[in-house]
């Protein structure tokens, strides 16, 4: 089967990532990715891929827009589309009048005015309404999404739940690669590394780690190094300036974009994730299935990812604080519990979350 992905762009994003990461391992059918926006940032990976890669500037003629969806989608004898993102559902309607299935993946639960703006708040609400009508089903990967969308209106008995499915890359790390020499050192030095890995946004609330990291600097005599991977963190004046103001230069490095985030996850002790909303957090079950076990606040299906092996905690710096301390301890004087938790980590995202379970639950949908 044929299947068309409309998607705003793919800049590096959680809902881009578990895209591309459906593409590329999905056998049975022949994916293709259609996006509106100029950032493609796995273009270099779906090419090596095989996954065709279509982009189109929709701010022209309306109704040439029309006709050059038409041409992709007889071009490529397309069965299914699937959008994955707002303002994709919405130009996904356009398929319909052409005859085809249209199906919705949801991956947001605060849709509040505060977090979405009114703009993308009044297009929810208009979603809401061409849900009823237009769409076969609408996927969603966490009960929260799914509740707080239906609560907006959007059909309740079209929803499926699917969480996102995983595949350990068992290939080799290059361990020529400066960012994994780089971190290697520090272990070979006894640091102990925490990763933050995910774009700055006052949504992924950075900066309550930075206040979390002087505490510890001040205050614990072991050696630590903080790994921040994603965009927005060089070029954020208040984020840099409580850096310098902590004197954390020595206990930080950033790190703008990494294509193969293994090595960061392979790299790192424990992954932070300190969010004050997500739905289906990639960044936990990622590092969980590379045996990082993963400190994160209490929100979306976290608990359900995360389960006994790693801990879930309150919005809270002190409470943050306290949680590094006791994970550094853990490793630092009780390395068969340590192991064993790291061991966990990977068998609980192999068993849960496996990606024959995520197409399966897509598969339900598309022939339904």
């Amino acid at each position: 089967m044929n299947i068309l992905h409309l998607i705003n762009d793919l800049r590096v994003g959680g809902t881009e990532k578990s895209l591309v990461n459906y593409c590329i391992n999905d056998k049975k059918n022949r994916n293709i990715i259609l996006t509106f926006g100029l950032s493609d940032n796995f273009k270099n990976l779906l090419e090596s891929n095989n996954i065709k890669l279509i982009k189109l500037n929709i701010l022209t003629n309306p109704i040439k827009t029309f006709l050059q969806l038409k041409k992709i989608a007889k071009e490529n004898n397309i069965r299914v589309v699937h959008s994955w993102m707002y303002h994709s559902h919405l130009i996904s309607i356009l398929f319909y009048f052409m005859g085809y299935k249209i199906f919705w993946s949801i991956r947001n639960q605060d849709i509040t005015k505060n977090n979405l703006g009114i703009k993308t708040f009044l297009l929810v609400k208009f979603l809401s309404i061409l849900s009823k009508i237009f769409v076969k089903k609408l996927f969603y990967n966490s009960t929260l999404a799914r509740t707080s969308h239906s609560n907006m209106g959007f059909s309740e008995k079209k929803s499926i739940l699917v969480f996102n499915g995983y595949h350990i890359d068992e290939e080799e790390i290059d361990k020529s690669d400066e960012v994994f020499k780089s971190l290697n050192i520090y272990r070979q030095n006894n640091f102990f590394i925490l990763g933050s890995i995910g774009r700055y946004h006052r949504v992924k609330n950075q900066l309550m780690l930075l206040d979390s990291l002087k505490f510890l600097k001040e205050n614990n005599k072991n050696k630590f190094l903080t790994v921040f991977v994603g965009k927005g963190f060089n070029e954020n004046s208040e984020f840099l300036k409580k850096i310098k103001d902590y004197n954390l230069k020595e206990n930080v490095i950033l790190i703008d974009f990494c294509q193969d985030i293994k090595k960061i996850y392979q790299s790192i002790d424990v992954n932070i994730l300190t969010s004050l909303n997500e739905s289906f957090p990639n960044v936990i079950a990622e590092s969980m299935m590379y045996g990082s076990p993963c400190i994160s606040t209490d929100v979306g299906e976290v608990r359900k990812i995360i389960n006994n092996f790693g801990w879930v905690i309150l919005n809270n710096v002190n409470e943050l604080t306290k949680t590094i301390v006791e994970s550094q301890a853990l490793k630092l004087n009780r390395n068969k519990e340590w192991n064993l938790l790291r061991d966990n980590c990977k068998t609980h995202i192999k068993i849960n979350f496996s990606l024959d379970k995520m197409f399966d639950n897509y598969e339900k949908g598309y022939n339904s």
